[in-house]
């Protein structure tokens, strides 16, 4: 994390000052600290804030888009928004879901792209990459009835992509 900056993000709790902590969310279970707090695991454990989500996902879409030399190789970028499971799980190969997924197409919005790749969290979290549009949304909430139904997720991608003037995609 350190290469890009991201001094709020962390899979060790200790690194976070303690006046720190109650803005920080468990990326993987979107849990608001110190309140809950479980070992990391395959996924769950790594702490964040949107403002260090959007450093890490505009490091992923320059060196994918602008061929830029970075963290990771342009081949690790491409294989971040492949499925490589012919449809049968419709998430790349780090499970990021697919816009154009038959399984995750409700959660996407009617805005973005068909190249979009997005990750959800239990309390209504997003981190959505759209390498078309050249955008980056990491919105954390503390709202576990977002993810209750897939739609809540693409009513809040169509508004925030329309705010910023994204148009409607066939």
């Amino acid at each position: 994390f350190a290469p890009l900056g991201m001094t709020q993000t962390t899979f060790d709790i200790a690194n976070v000052p303690e006046r720190d902590r109650s803005f920080i969310l468990d990326a993987g279970t979107d849990r608001l600290l110190p309140e809950w707090h479980t070992p990391p695991t395959g996924d769950t454990g790594l702490y964040s804030t949107p403002r260090d989500l959007l450093k890490f996902s505009r490091e992923v879409l320059d060196i994918n888009l602008r061929r830029k030399i970075g963290i990771y190789s342009v081949y690790a970028t491409d294989l971040m928004f492949r499925e490589l499971t012919s449809g049968r799980f419709d998430r790349t190969l780090v499970f990021w879901k697919k816009s154009n997924s038959r399984l995750f197409g409700r959660c996407f919005g009617d805005l973005n792209s068909e190249h979009a790749v997005f990750h959800t969290g239990y309390t209504g979290c997003i981190l959505l990459l759209d390498p078309e549009y050249d955008l980056c949304i990491a919105l954390l909430t503390n709202s576990p009835g977002l993810h209750a139904c897939d739609e809540n997720y693409s009513r809040i991608i169509n508004r925030l992509m329309g705010s910023l003037g994204a148009r409607s995609h066939p």
